[in-house]
């Protein structure tokens, strides 16, 4: 008897990734194999960035962002500076096209709030355009 090759479509892959990623966060990497251990418990922070790490996760956890972010303003920013990760890729990309090749820009959701050419001459700027409950969701990037 001869094995069948077996493949999987996106979607599958998908799943066993997401899956992969829940266990992961849920037990940490395995590296020995000792009697049963206790679940970590995670900190607020830890928990919304693993929520905010994927738009799958994103989908699947939206309440319960809802309801880290309402629990204080830190987690608040978080939840803003992780959003703004995930469009870096997009606006760096973007920035390319238009012929910037370098500088700091203060991303606060999909959009470009400031730009300088040092981290601190953006931080100034956030702090004049800004409205002062939000200047710490803006996330920071460096395009080189």
């Amino acid at each position: 008897m001869a094995p069948y090759g077996v493949s999987f479509g996106g979607g599958i892959s998908k799943d066993i990734n997401a899956a992969y990623q829940r266990a992961k966060h849920r037990f940490g990497i395995i590296e020995t194999l000792p009697g049963p251990e206790e679940e970590k418990e995670k900190t607020d922070e830890e928990k919304l960035k693993f929520y905010m790490k994927s738009e799958r996760n994103r989908d699947r956890y939206r309440e319960e962002i809802q309801d880290l972010r309402s629990k204080s303003g830190h987690l608040e920013s978080v939840y803003y500076r992780e959003l703004g990760k995930k469009h870096v890729r997009k606006l760096g990309k973007k920035l390319r096209e238009l012929g910037i090749e370098q500088g700091w820009f203060a991303i606060l959701e999909d959009t470009v709030v400031a730009s300088g050419e040092s981290e601190e001459e953006v931080k100034r700027r956030i702090e004049k355009i800004l409205p002062p409950e939000r200047q710490n969701h803006a996330y920071i990037y460096h395009l080189s």
